[in-house]
């Protein structure tokens, strides 16, 4: 079995973000008060919720997808 390295813990989780996605949230409502400034600064097109529905969706898909099936499975 590999070892988990300095910066990643044996749940895969590497200390920026906890169990529930706190940090991913945080993420998801400073890109939207991102596009909202460029929205009423630089006259841009406003972001769809379609985009922000499917990085929600898509980024916790991506982080699930690179731990190991061994890891997923065991007991804790």
């Amino acid at each position: 079995m590999a070892q988990p390295t300095p910066h990643t813990g044996a749940d895969g989780l590497d200390g920026t973000e906890d169990r529930f996605g706190h940090r991913r949230l945080d993420d998801l409502v400073r890109g939207v008060l991102l596009n909202l400034w460029l929205v009423t600064h630089y006259e841009m097109a406003r972001l769809s919720l379609p985009y922000i529905l499917v990085a929600a969706v898509l980024q916790p898909a991506r982080r699930a997808s690179r731990v190991p099936p061994m890891v997923a499975t065991r007991e804790a």
